[in-house]
């Protein structure tokens, strides 16, 4: 999953089409204070702003990652556990 996610990020990274892409998203942000909306800006421009984004958006996938094995499995012993009961 990381390799895919890489291949497609980092020459967005590189390029500096993600960080056009967030300040396009932040502009369209529903807030009315405009000083917010600049720091975060700043801040996603930033080499901490966008190491910060890549952290996150890893665990999120981290964790998606082992909570559908962990459904995943345990959907499958119960299934085993039925049909071992059953027969």
């Amino acid at each position: 999953m990381f390799p895919m996610w890489a291949l497609t990020e980092i020459p967005e990274v590189v390029s500096g089409r993600l960080a056009t892409a967030l300040e396009q998203q932040m502009k369209n942000m529903p807030t009315r204070d405009p000083a917010l909306q600049q720091q975060l800006a700043s801040f996603f421009q930033s080499g901490l702003g966008i190491a910060t984004m890549v952290l996150f958006t890893l665990a999120f996938l981290f964790l998606l990652i082992i909570g559908l094995s962990v459904a995943g499995g345990a959907l499958g012993a119960r299934m085993i556990r039925n049909r071992r009961v059953a027969g």
